[in-house]
């Protein structure tokens, strides 16, 4: 069943967001962007797995969790 609400989701209370980024260690246009002005933490988790891995191997549709 698909629940539409509308609001802003960073106002959201629910314990996690799950979001799309690109593969390119970038987070830096749209809600990906509001998530890194918001929880910079976030980012920089983000950044420090791409920069770790061989990011030449991320390919549209991976899955990180951080």
């Amino acid at each position: 069943m698909v629940h539409y609400v509308n609001g802003n989701l960073l106002d959201s209370d629910c314990p996690v967001i799950c979001h799309q980024v690109n593969c390119m260690g970038k987070m830096n246009s749209g809600i990906a962007k509001a998530i890194r002005e918001k929880w910079s933490k976030v980012y920089y988790e983000y950044k420090n797995k791409y920069d770790k891995e061989v990011h030449h191997h991320w390919h549209l549709g991976d899955v990180r969790l951080l």
